[in-house]
């Protein structure tokens, strides 16, 4: 079986465990307490070395409350074999009576987009299950748990792939013009859950003539997975809001240091109702756009260089990428004023110890989800997770809670 076979099995057998114990499956002790909900709070990606196009990358988690499992695979085209890639997740955990969670998944594929526009690359679906006890939910919120891009699942090589004069193997993956992901608000549709999702994967020109020529005509394939939250049997509220901003380096080269955005930046605040105990606070959905023209600050000024390492005339605003990541932190709920506070950290980098292509003009823009309940909850943040991932396969790492 291949590496994305393994990974969707892994996905679905973990999603009927947790299914299964959201639902009425007690842990610890106590067989009638509910599990804890787990809410991932990051979702990062890095290479040690150099920058590398995205080819199959994969953060994400199976299991339940003390099983957990962070999983994840990045394998970077043909470079990504000199070097080490990293995964790191952290989690906040929840835990109370009044809380339940529902797992979902979709799977979804990127036609061709004939093109190379970066605002083409996006396909939208909704993720569906029973909703078992958030059936009788007031409110609901989803949130990110993780997710798999992958550039090569295709039943038949395309045609590309033996183009008599730029034959590109899908394989080896893209350079990009950035990634989002976005979930909507959960409805129920008889007893499932519905959650629309939208996926933008825009794969974006650079130095190779081939992987170029193939763009309009590639595929991708995208795999989002997610948690549905709710607390049945007490009033419940949810709440949304979100943040947006840029990140600029103009140098371009070699060991180019991308800042973070400042703290200020990150701040999103959701105005929720007052005197309700508990909240939970969620990632929702995310948006990365790299050297997009619109989507960036102005005064950022887009730059490559003309001429590849092979002296041919090719060059475009995609870039390789050595790290990108999502991080929800800093979370604090006011319980008096129904008032939640979070920063979102959304980064994006090409440094390279051996030299850059050219310079990042990101936008970057999130959502944040606030699910308040008239019960307490126990919040705990989880010391985050760091595995060295292995080349061509998927990687699994047990996640402790305590």
């Amino acid at each position: 079986m291949s590496g994305s076979g393994r990974a969707a099995l892994v996905s679905f057998l973990a999603a009927g465990r947790l299914a299964s114990a959201a639902l009425g499956g007690g842990c610890g002790d106590n067989a009638d307490a509910p599990p804890p909900v787990v809410v991932t709070t990051e979702l990062t990606n890095r290479w040690d070395l150099l920058p590398h196009r995205l080819s199959r990358l994969e953060l994400t988690t199976t299991g339940v409350g003390d099983e957990l499992t962070a999983v994840g695979q990045n394998d970077g085209g043909t470079f990504g074999a000199v070097d080490r890639a990293v995964m790191r997740q952290a989690f906040t955990v929840h835990r109370s009576d009044a809380l339940a969670a529902v797992p979902l998944s979709v799977e979804l594929e990127l036609a061709p987009t004939g093109g190379t526009d970066p605002e083409a690359f996006v396909v939208t679906g909704q993720a569906r299950g029973a909703a078992g006890a958030l059936a009788a939910a007031g409110a609901r919120i989803a949130v990110l748990r993780g997710y798999r891009i992958s550039t090569d699942e295709y039943a038949t090589p395309p045609p590309f792939q033996s183009d008599p004069e730029l034959p590109y193997d899908p394989a080896d993956g893209f350079t990009t013009q950035g990634v989002g992901l976005t979930l909507g608000e959960p409805t129920l549709d008889g007893g499932e859950l519905v959650v629309p999702v939208s996926a933008r994967v825009s794969l974006g020109p650079s130095d190779r003539g081939d992987m170029n020529a193939a763009i309009p005509q590639a595929r991708v394939w995208v795999r989002v997975d997610l948690l549905v939250l709710g607390a049945p049997g007490v009033t419940s509220e949810a709440t949304r809001g979100s943040v947006a901003y840029t990140l600029s380096t103009a140098a371009y080269g070699q060991d180019t240091v991308h800042p973070h955005a400042d703290d200020a930046a990150q701040l999103v605040t959701l105005d929720g109702a007052p005197d309700l105990a508990g909240g939970v606070v969620g990632l929702s959905g995310f948006e990365l756009w790299i050297n997009a023209p619109g989507r960036f600050d102005p005064a950022c000024v887009v730059v490559q260089d003309e001429i590849n390492s092979w002296g041919e005339m090719i060059s475009g605003p995609g870039r390789y990428v050595t790290e990108l990541s999502t991080r929800l932190w800093d979370v604090g709920y006011d319980a008096a004023a129904g008032r939640a506070d979070a920063r979102v950290d959304l980064y994006v980098s090409n440094r390279s110890t051996v030299y850059e292509e050219g310079n990042l003009c990101v936008g970057a823009s999130a959502d944040v989800s606030l699910l308040q309940l008239d019960a307490a909850v126990e919040r705990v943040d989880v010391a985050p997770i760091e595995v060295e991932l292995a080349q061509d396969e998927v990687t699994e790492a047990p996640v402790t809670l305590d």
